[in-house]
């Protein structure tokens, strides 16, 4: 398999502007991740780029949706309802991925599908001799995926399905691509492509000056990302910093109950909860902070133990010191480049580790530079670069 952390690009070989794409993909409205990231690098490259979003089941409700860009700027816009049963649902949003290529004049070159479901659709145009080659973008995975035995069983047959016919298999991580090579992916077609940050929009908003001894916290609020842990280090962190603050940005199922652990803590006056924030007022608050932490819950169902986390990186990019759980894969590579302190899950360990950075700046200053470094080698651009590279030409050795 093929890692795509280097800073190289391929984009000379490959003539964009002449490139007919499809993405189809499930996402939550307020929140981004290497979809919309990939959406932001081919938008003003691809000659034609059809993007089809539909939402997340039990995170988000809007309306799918198709965007058509041609030449970056959007052309057609197109709602259409799959609310519903999820199994119908699924059922609906694999119709209308079928539907709105087979619609278009010319044959996609390449069809990006985002989860098994919309990978599938790509793998049935390309019978219909709509799409020339399909990616299967696989940007999560979890033994248990719905907690239920039926979708499960019809989940994991769709993912086997969609990792044997599609042409390429991206991978946000390497464990993720040793599963893949388990299923019988063969080297050529398995790619680790991992999350990035977009390093040019964060040097332009950077934020010249930190808030003194503020941690943040940015995610999905749900048990298992942890946030609840620091929630509860906060009366040890006050002990020794009263001045230490804790702020939250994001929503989800769990934002009532940590809501009401703030305040049975009495930590209320040190602890803010914000809703998302556009991604520039986003990098803006992360360069003014001191800390990025996270501390992911290490539950088997995790989705974090096989994917890989944007928000390492983008902490890392502006400068954060990072303290996190050993749960994600990128751990080893956080600890090994110096670019923050690994715990277990742990209270006390977090709260050492916070009052460790907070109190000694010259131990801020080094781990600092060196996330800063860690975060270079993830630029989305080189790695989507080095992606199609790979998918499009017809040798695919190793770097």
């Amino acid at each position: 398999m093929a890692g795509l952390s280097s800073s190289r690009s391929g984009t000379e070989s490959i003539d964009f502007s002449k490139l007919n794409v499809v993405l189809a993909t499930h996402a939550a409205l307020r929140r981004s991740g290497p979809p919309q990231a990939l959406i932001e690098y081919l938008r003003n490259k691809a000659e034609r780029l059809l993007v089809i979003v539909h939402p997340l089941l039990g995170v988000s409700d809007f309306e799918s949706r198709a965007l058509c860009y041609m030449s970056g700027e959007t052309r057609i816009r197109i709602f259409h309802k799959t609310r519903g049963f999820s199994s119908l649902r699924f059922l609906l949003q694999l119709i209308l991925d079928v539907f709105l290529v087979l619609l278009t004049e010319r044959k996609a070159d390449i069809f990006i599908g985002v989860d098994s479901l919309n990978a599938f659709a790509g793998i049935l145009l390309r019978a219909l001799r709509k799409v020339s080659t399909v990616v299967y973008f696989s940007v999560d995975y979890v033994p248990r995926r719905f907690g239920n035995a039926i979708l499960d069983s019809a989940y994991f047959f769709l993912d086997n399905v969609c990792v044997k016919l599609s042409d390429r298999v991206w991978n946000v991580s390497a464990p993720m691509a040793d599963i893949r090579r388990h299923q019988g992916v063969p080297r050529n077609k398995n790619l680790v492509v991992p999350a990035g940050v977009n390093l040019q929009k964060i040097k332009h908003v950077h934020s010249k000056t930190r808030r003194a001894r503020t941690i943040l916290f940015v995610g999905y609020l749900d048990r298992i990302k942890g946030v609840q842990l620091i929630i509860e280090s906060m009366h040890r962190i006050l002990k020794e910093l009263p001045d230490a603050e804790l702020i939250i940005v994001g929503d989800g199922p769990y934002e009532n109950h940590l809501r009401t652990l703030v305040e049975s803590k009495g930590v209320q006056e040190n602890v803010k909860l914000l809703k998302p924030l556009p991604y520039d007022d986003l990098i803006g608050l992360m360069s003014e902070c001191t800390i990025g932490v996270a501390p992911y819950v290490p539950v088997k169902q995790s989705y974090s133990i096989l994917g890989d986390s944007m928000k390492i990186k983008e902490y890392a990019a502006c400068g954060l010191p990072i303290i996190m759980t050993r749960v994600p894969a990128v751990a080893t590579e956080v600890e090994r480049e110096g670019a923050g302190i690994v715990i277990d899950y742990d209270s006390r360990q977090l709260s050492e580790a916070v009052i460790n950075i907070l109190e000694n700046p010259e131990l801020f200053e080094n781990i600092s530079k060196k996330a800063m470094v860690f975060a270079s080698k993830y630029d989305w651009s080189s790695i989507f670069s080095k992606a199609f590279e790979l998918t499009l030409k017809n040798d695919y050795g190793e770097e």
